[in-house]
């Protein structure tokens, strides 16, 4: 009885498929197979420890196909491909979105395409590459996840004027490369987020960064330019370069090669390296200690919605009495709910100056041997200061000062 139930189920859902592809709606994909007709497929569910050499074949140009989030996992099948995309001549204009591809040798691999879209793909724990391109152009990658991949996490082979933007490409392992361009050119890679220790391989000139823009990037700066370039160790470029303006890009390019130069890779907005303004609302890091600083205010935060996390260390100044380390302001506008925690502030005139504003905090932080006070506020509603140590600041004064609060 139950076997029945199964066939009958089947035969509907064959049956509305084929409605669907007649009344134009998307057909429904349960299992492995080729679409080699025009048209919108949508992934119904997961596919779990699939044999099959190439699970989704896309042998017909215009398909649009939506894996709807699921997942289609395979056996580690040596030359296995999740999706395929490949014709005898160069097929146009497929798009794959929104689907999770494990365990194949390729995760994605398109062979003669143009005008492809591959967009929202996460593609990890593949033995060869997340996602290849040969002799591929005019395509889009873009916002995908594409990690854990062992030999390379993207490869783009004789294939050209493609765009790779907006993706977090992860390779954790020595072993495997973040991205390898061989034998392609004018491929434009911009606001990708790259961690790995073994870099890039591109031998053809190509563009790493588009023209600065506002808007936010891959890493929550405020423009568009390059790509971050992290390291699983924490030393990457982007990491570790100066940003003297805190605009968000680092201040010197960064040359993969002589035909490859990021010219405007991004700095991490929410590292915090030196004296600098912060604006936009978030979570800053201070990675380092910031000792005989002559700059007149170290760390203005002149927005809401702020957490400054001192990580421990210390912001210290020269001992100049008409001098802040950790100044909380806007005139225009009064900053609320900045959290100020696990930072020591010295040798300032005062060591916290804080006006006007409302429903903040301070803790688990020391302001000490400060000129004139340890923390001075003005003009302020719902402020706290909690398990915080203020000492050894002013001569006359009292290390808090606190007005109309």
């Amino acid at each position: 009885m139950e076997s029945e139930r199964k066939v009958i189920l089947c035969i509907l859902i064959v049956l509305l498929s084929v409605m669907q592809g007649v009344s134009g709606l998307p057909v429904l994909v349960t299992r492995c197979g080729v679409l080699s007709v025009p048209g919108e497929y949508s992934l119904i569910n997961n596919i779990t420890n699939s044999p099959a050499t190439t699970c989704i074949e896309i042998t017909a140009s215009n398909v649009i196909f939506n894996g709807n989030g699921h997942t289609i996992d395979g056996t580690d099948t040596a030359q296995s491909h999740g999706i395929w995309i490949h014709g005898t001549t160069p097929i146009t204009n497929v798009v794959v979105s929104d689907v999770t591809l494990t365990q194949w040798n390729m995760g994605v691999y398109a062979l003669y395409a143009r005008n492809a879209v591959i967009r929202a793909v996460r593609a990890e724990d593949n033995a060869y590459a997340g996602i290849s391109l040969s002799e591929t152009n005019d395509t889009l990658i873009e916002g995908n996840e594409v990690r854990n991949n062992h030999v390379e996490e993207m490869y783009l082979w004789f294939s050209s004027n493609n765009t790779i933007r907006n993706n977090r490409i992860e390779a954790p392992s020595t072993l495997s490369l973040a991205l390898l361009v061989t034998e392609s050119r004018e491929t434009r890679i911009y606001n990708n987020y790259i961690n790995n220790s073994r870099g890039i391989t591109a031998r053809f000139a190509n563009r790493w960064n588009t023209t600065m823009t506002p808007g936010t990037n891959i890493v929550g700066g405020p423009a568009l330019g390059g790509n971050f370039w992290a390291t699983p160790a924490g030393n990457g470029y982007s990491e570790t370069c100066t940003d003297s303006d805190a605009n968000g890009f680092c201040d010197s390019p960064y040359i993969l090669n002589a035909n490859n130069t990021d010219r405007l890779q991004l700095s991490d907005p929410f590292l915090v390296k030196g004296c600098r303004r912060i604006v936009m609302p978030g979570t800053y890091h201070l990675k380092n200690d910031i000792l005989n600083s002559p700059a007149p205010v170290c760390i203005e935060i002149m927005g809401s919605d702020i957490r400054f996390d001192g990580g421990g260390h210390t912001i210290e100044g020269t001992g100049t009495s008409v001098s802040t380390g950790v100044a909380v302001y806007n005139l225009s506008r009064n900053p609320a709910r900045v959290t100020i925690t696990d930072l020591t502030v010295q040798e300032w005139g005062d060591g916290v100056n804080w006006h006007p504003g409302s429903y903040g905090e301070i803790t688990r932080s020391v302001s000490r041997d400060n000129v004139r006070t340890g923390m001075y506020f003005q003009k302020l509603s719902g402020i706290s200061v909690a398990d915080s140590t203020v000492t050894g600041n002013g001569v006359t004064q009292a290390p808090i000062i606190a007005r109309s609060v």
